[in-house]
Formats: structure tokens, C-alpha cells, sequence
């Protein structure tokens, strides 16, 4: 049905690239993402519109990959392509987008599982949608106020760090149980039933 591709995808866009002489796994990423969401479009609006939205991601991931990768040494950046502003731009871009894609996904994830029956699940998106949101605010009041209080900026960034692998990892778990729980259309299996949703709610 898609999810499982999900699933790698935002493994290999989120986690990876953490190392960044491995940004280069970034676009990969997001290309794995777009073939997912292509085929859960036919099942949800929303599938649609976080397909639509993930493209926007190219650009900036092929922006880090190059940056990431130059670090070793195999080649040198020109000095525009590394230079503050732009930087600094792609920096914001992908905050931004970071936000709307899960927003775009996690609420479709809420209803799509709601109306599938699966209770847990659609609570789970929604309590991953609320850590992104406080994640992606804190993220943003920190960057305005730094300036202020430049001598204890560090002191923020290990728990700030620390909650974006939260929601990561809570979003990879959650992708996990939909591809476990969720089946494609014509499949010989059926939806689970009331025990199985018992046990999802472990």
C-alpha cells in the first residue's frame, strides 16, 4: 500500500542525513517518500496534497547533499553556495517545509486511520502532530531569541536535538504499525479485528 516505502524513506531522509557527510542520502529520501505517497494518493485527499507538498523538498535536500558530501574533501563548494545568506535561506526553507509536510501527513495519517477503526492509530498521529508543532515553536522562538542570550545558546541544543528524535522515531513507529495494520485494497487478508486492535494498543 505504500507505508512500508514510507517508512524507509523517512528513515533515510530524517536519520541518515544526521551525519552530514551523509546528506547525500537526503534526496534519496525524499524520492522514496514521493513513490509511497504516489501509491497511497488513490486512498486519502490528503495523500494527494503531501505528495504535491514533498516535492518541494528536492531542492533543499539536493542543497545539503551537495554541502554534506563536500566535507570529504573530494571537492570544494563554491563560496556563494556556502556563504551565510544562502545558508541561512535554506535553512528557514526547510523549517518551513518541515513544518507543512507534517502537518500535510500526520493529519491525513489522524483521519485516514479514524476512519479505517483504528483508534490507537489515528492518536498516535495526533500526539506526533502536537510534538512537531512544540517541536518546530520551540525551534523557532530559540532561533529569534539567541541573540539575546548568546552565551547560554548551547544549552538548549542538546534537549532540543533530543526532541526531534523523539517525534522522528515516534513518526517511524507509527509509519511501522500502519504498514503492519493497514492493507491495500484486494488483499486476501482483512482488516484486524478486535483482538488485534487490543493488541495494537499496547
Amino acid at each position: 500500500m505504500g507505508f512500508g516505502l514510507l517508512l524507509i524513506g523517512y528513515f533515510i531522509a530524517y536519520i541518515i542525513p544526521v551525519w552530514q557527510q551523509l546528506a547525500f542520502a537526503m534526496p534519496l529520501g525524499y524520492l522514496v517518500m514521493l513513490a509511497a505517497l504516489t501509491l497511497l494518493a488513490p486512498y486519502a485527499k490528503g495523500f494527494r496534497l503531501t505528495r504535491n507538498v514533498t516535492f518541494a523538498a528536492l531542492p533543499v535536500s539536493i542543497y545539503y547533499a551537495v554541502t554534506g558530501t563536500a566535507e570529504w574533501g573530494l571537492y570544494t563548494c563554491p563560496a556563494w553556495l556556502t556563504g551565510t545568506v544562502l545558508s541561512t535561506a535554506a535553512e528557514w526553507y526547510y523549517f518551513l517545509f518541515v513544518l507543512v509536510f507534517h502537518v500535510c501527513l500526520l493529519r491525513t495519517l489522524g483521519t485516514f486511520t479514524g476512519e479505517m477503526g483504528l483508534p490507537a492509530l489515528r492518536q498516535m498521529a495526533w500526539r506526533n502532530l502536537l510534538i512537531v508543532v512544540i517541536y518546530q515553536a520551540l525551534f523557532l522562538i530559540l532561533s529569534l531569541l539567541l541573540p539575546l542570550f548568546s552565551d547560554y545558546g548551547g544549552l538548549f541544543v542538546l534537549p532540543l536535538t533530543l526532541l526531534r528524535f523523539v517525534f522522528v522515531f515516534l513518526d517511524i513507529y507509527l509509519f511501522f504499525r500502519c504498514y503492519r495494520l493497514i492493507l491495500p485494497e484486494g488483499s486476501d487478508a482483512t482488516v484486524p479485528d478486535k483482538k488485534t486492535d487490543r493488541e495494537d494498543r499496547k
